[in-house]
């Protein structure tokens, strides 16, 4: 597998589906489910909805120190646009991943359950 350079991403245990924004995705091979749909959050207006395609994606998370976890393949809506973040939701990624909160020391992580 080739891979892409690394891009920050916002982890919302409160997203089923992760969101990749256009100029990410268009340069991955990814498996297009879904060609046109679209998403929205509280507000489902449809000035609110934002345009996508329904996707697997492979892909890989790193930590700080730059070590690589195991190849992933999550379910992603592919946004027609770079209005929004990169997101990584729970489906596909974080159900594979126990999460571990420290509010006291304000640190979070993703385990890989053969670190546990």
């Amino acid at each position: 597998m080739t891979l892409s350079k690394a891009f920050k991403a916002i982890v919302d245990t409160g997203a089923h589906t992760s969101v990749i924004p256009v100029s990410i995705w268009q340069g991955l091979q990814v498996d297009i489910k879904v060609k046109d749909t679209s998403f929205g959050g509280i507000n489902n207006r449809p000035e609110c909805l934002i345009p996508t395609s329904l996707g697997m994606v492979r892909c890989l998370l790193t930590d700080e120190t730059g070590a690589l976890g195991p190849e992933l393949e999550i379910l992603s809506f592919l946004a027609k646009t770079d209005q929004v973040p990169l997101i990584l939701g729970f489906a596909d990624l974080l159900s594979k991943f126990e999460i571990c909160f420290d509010y006291g020391s304000g640190k979070a992580f993703a385990r890989s359950p053969s670190e546990t």
